[in-house]
């Protein structure tokens, strides 16, 4: 799992400024525990992106992240962060993880390996980019330095529906 929030951890400290220079490629529409929420996924004139793919051992992932707010022009929490990822041997995508920073980024919401039930349906990638899915999770409140649950802390439920395009330079196989 540690493999996890190191690519979490990546993804996030790669999520594209939302400067002038910003352009919206995607979006999250989330409830989290009865809250309504927008997670805005971006690209950046410099190619950062909030939408990446890589293929690690044959493994094809795809890392999407959002944020829903900003501090000082720069993306801020909560911030969502979700994978796909296909088998070695078969080309089926799923949720591999789902996790939403909205207190600090000490904790996070996640359902991961051994923690929470994550679930995807309706995945559409089309040969331009575009993808679209739906998802649900039950989400427990984990620390991301030991990633242990924290004694008596309230999980979320987040359920919702993800639009976007992934950037052509994305796309290259790599």
């Amino acid at each position: 799992m540690r493999i996890i929030t190191t690519l979490m951890a990546t993804a996030l400290l790669a999520l594209p400024a939302c400067k002038d220079d910003a352009e919206e490629i995607g979006k999250f529409t989330v409830d989290l525990n009865g809250n309504n929420m927008e997670f805005i996924s971006t690209i950046d004139s410099d190619g950062r992106s909030s939408i990446r793919t890589m293929s690690p051992g044959g493994v094809k992932l795809i890392l999407i992240d959002g944020y829903a707010g900003t501090k000082d022009g720069e993306p801020d929490l909560p911030v969502i962060s979700m994978s796909l990822q296909s088998g070695i041997t078969n080309n089926s995508m799923s949720l591999s993880f789902v996790q939403v920073f909205d207190e600090s980024y000490e904790t996070v919401l996640s359902a991961e390996g051994q923690f929470g039930q994550k679930r995807m349906d309706n995945l559409t990638i089309g040969d331009d980019g575009s993808i679209s899915f739906d998802f649900s999770a039950d989400l427990v409140r984990i620390t991301t330095q030991s990633e242990e649950p924290i004694a008596g802390a309230d999980g979320a439920h987040i359920e919702g529906h993800f639009s976007g395009n992934i950037p052509a330079s994305e796309q290259q196989e790599k």
